[in-house]
């Protein structure tokens, strides 16, 4: 039995496995431009920004993978994408860890007296953002992961 009958009350779940593929390369591929762009202007956040567009590159391609799968029924690389979507969430979190710890101990060091969070709560929200459509995304894949086992058609 799947954890989710359908997708956002309106489509089935291999639908929805479609639609998490393509918002998961959609949202990838805008990190990566932001993040690309502030490495190449010079901006590099102490290592943080060349970390986040490796993990922003790993996820495109992990995104049209799944994509593949839905499209082609592929049971093992459904499971692959669950499993690594978690993993690449946990280092996405490691990464807006590092960012703030090492963002607000500059921040302190310095005696300007200015203490702007916009940068930090910034890379925060996004980070929610990616969080919940994720989790999301995982739920639904994994859903139509179980169809698939159990052989169910949508």
């Amino acid at each position: 039995m799947a954890i989710l009958d359908n997708y956002c009350c309106c489509c089935t779940v291999r639908l929805g496995s479609l639609i998490t593929g393509v918002l998961y390369v959609i949202i990838h591929i805008i990190d990566l431009g932001v993040k690309s762009s502030s490495v190449a202007l010079g901006w590099n956040a102490y290592g943080t920004d060349v970390a986040s567009v490796v993990v922003d590159v790993i996820a495109i391609i992990l995104g049209l993978l799944l994509i593949v799968a839905v499209l082609g029924s592929m049971m093992a690389l459904l499971r692959g994408w669950v499993a690594l979507a978690i993993i690449i969430l946990i280092v996405e979190l490691v990464i807006i860890i590092c960012f703030s710890a090492l963002t607000l101990n500059i921040w302190t060091v310095q005696a300007s007296g200015a203490f702007w969070l916009g940068p930090v709560i910034g890379a925060w929200v996004i980070y929610y953002f990616i969080f919940y459509i994720t989790i999301y995304g995982v739920l639904v894949v994994y859903s139509h992961y179980q169809n698939l086992r159990d052989g169910i058609d949508e």
